[in-house]
């Protein structure tokens, strides 16, 4: 289920001016969040699929397409949710027909229709919980981008070509949730859904 994002988050507006102090106070946050998490790797590959803002770009169904490649690889992986919505436990494992959207979210039953999927809040929990599961040799983890907890071996940011970045402020002022500069240096790869934004260019 796609995050129903304010109107005013698609261009600058009175409104969005006016939510800038807490935009301020929301970069102050994730920045002292950044310096204090220390990132933990664990030993299985983990490919994250996030984006740079909120809301809905499409990293779901390449989540999903990158599931599909690695499965015809012969690749034995698992997907990492934290089941937006969802209101499970800390660490949920999906069997088909046990579960529906109330208690995971939607984005977590797609995924495993391609293969197991797990669902956690706490992302560098369920991704030890993962690990010890000697059958899975890797993980797909849809979001997280910005969460530094769990140590990435591959970050792949999606666009979404149409949105872009809305009016390109930080939360809650706009949809960023993190400057454009951050975000790319954060991302080993970028997939663009659409035709590419035009500031994509210039970076």
């Amino acid at each position: 289920m796609p995050l129903k994002t304010p109107k005013f988050w698609g261009k600058k507006n009175i409104i969005s001016f006016a939510l800038l102090p807490f935009s301020f106070l929301y970069f102050i946050g994730m920045m002292l969040d950044r310096i204090f998490t220390k990132s933990e790797k664990i030993s299985k590959p983990v490919i994250c699929i996030g984006n740079l803002i909120a809301g809905g770009s499409g990293k779901t169904p390449v989540a999903m397409a990158i599931g599909k490649i690695l499965k015809e690889e012969g690749l034995e992986f698992a997907f990492l949710s934290s089941g937006y919505k969802g209101k499970g436990s800390n660490f949920i494992s999906l069997k088909e027909g046990e579960h529906c959207h109330q208690t995971v979210g939607d984005e977590p039953l797609l995924l495993n229709e391609i293969s197991q999927t797990y669902v956690a809040k706490n992302r560098l929990f369920g991704a030890q919980k993962i690990d010890k599961i000697d059958d899975i040799k890797a993980i797909i983890l849809d979001d997280g981008m910005q969460n530094k907890s769990l140590q990435k071996d591959l970050t792949i940011a999606v666009i979404d070509g149409k949105i872009a970045l809305g009016n390109e402020l930080l939360i809650p002022a706009g949809p960023m949730r993190q400057p454009l500069n951050m975000g790319l240096k954060d991302a080993d790869l970028i997939v663009i859904i659409g035709d590419a934004p035009k500031w994509l260019h210039s970076n």
